[in-house]
């Protein structure tokens, strides 16, 4: 879960994300994540006209963040 977070995280703050450099995941890795990340809806999956593929956040996958961080401040705040 933190994983998919991180990577959501990574994708509302940035424009693009270099697959060898996040998370220390290798790429089948990374694209295993992303792939699940397009396929709930939380990510979508841009080609461009040069055949690079990017990833955006999208709307539910912003909201999916939203909803986590209020749920872990929660939890955080009722920690013992």
């Amino acid at each position: 879960m933190e994983t998919l977070v991180c990577l959501l995280e990574n994708l509302r703050s940035s424009v693009q994300i270099d697959s060898t450099q996040i998370l220390g995941l290798n790429a089948p890795k990374l694209d295993l994540y992303l792939n699940f990340l397009v396929e709930t809806g939380f990510v979508k999956k841009l080609r461009r006209e040069n055949k690079i593929v990017n990833y955006e956040i999208a709307d539910k996958g912003k909201e999916f963040l939203k909803d986590y961080n209020s749920l872990k401040s929660i939890v955080e705040k009722t920690s013992i």
